[in-house]
């Protein structure tokens, strides 16, 4: 099993993250590193913590789920992650994987780090005027999560379901049925809804997103829960 990362671990993870980016070697589009050279944000992390004996030899470097376990991260969040990388511009790209991991911070509670990113992007969410009730009635689910209340699996299912009927009203509603259908599913079991969420937002913009993200990693709250 995954060993929790120490805060020595995390900062030998860190140092080789700025290594690779140093030398301009993240790579788009691949999660497995190819004659030595690395891969994409996801796929250098399961590289790095495999090196450092943290995950066995033989993990998928595509494991999002590892990277989520290592990082006491929402299983969503590699997948928003995974996203971003590949949406920002080169430069930014190098940067983001010791970004973000800069701001994982050590004791704390990312439970609702998701929740907050998504409630985020609908908030901030183009709409036509076909889809405002759908987006709303979402938005709803998460406000019902953050509040203590954590809507049914069930729940979020069928508020995606119903965005089935908007696709086709206007070229705006469809984005905003898109993206909320989206979250709504990404609330589930289903964690790689989080990506299509991500990659649906062109309107709100990869470098926003990114910062966001950062500012949530950044400003949750250590866990001081000892039981």
């Amino acid at each position: 099993m995954p060993l929790t990362l120490t805060p020595e671990l995390r900062t030998k993870m860190i140092a080789i993250a700025d290594e690779h980016a140093r030398k301009d070697a993240y790579a788009h589009g691949r999660y497995q590193p190819i004659s030595g050279q690395p891969g994409c944000s996801i796929g250098c992390t399961i590289m790095d913590a495999m090196e450092l004996g943290l995950l066995p030899r033989n993990t998928n470097y595509g494991s999002h789920s590892d990277v989520a376990m290592l990082y006491g991260l929402p299983p969503q969040i590699p997948h928003v992650i995974d996203r971003l990388f590949e949406g920002l511009p080169r430069e930014l790209s190098q940067q983001w994987t010791p970004r973000w991991m800069r701001a994982c911070r050590d004791g704390a509670d990312y439970s609702l780090v998701w929740a907050r990113f998504a409630l985020w992007l609908l908030r901030d969410l183009p709409r036509g005027e076909h889809s405002n009730a759908a987006v709303d009635s979402v938005i709803g689910l998460y406000e019902r999560w953050l509040a203590g209340n954590k809507p049914s699996d069930a729940e979020f299912h069928d508020a995606a379901r119903v965005f089935a009927r908007v696709f086709a009203s206007s070229s705006a509603a469809a984005a905003a049925a898109a993206v909320a259908a989206a979250v709504a599913v990404a609330a589930t079991d289903n964690a790689r809804a989080a990506a299509s969420a991500t990659t649906f937002v062109y309107a709100v913009g990869y470098i926003s997103m990114s910062n966001k993200l950062i500012e949530l990693l950044t400003q949750t709250e250590p866990n001081h829960d000892t039981d």
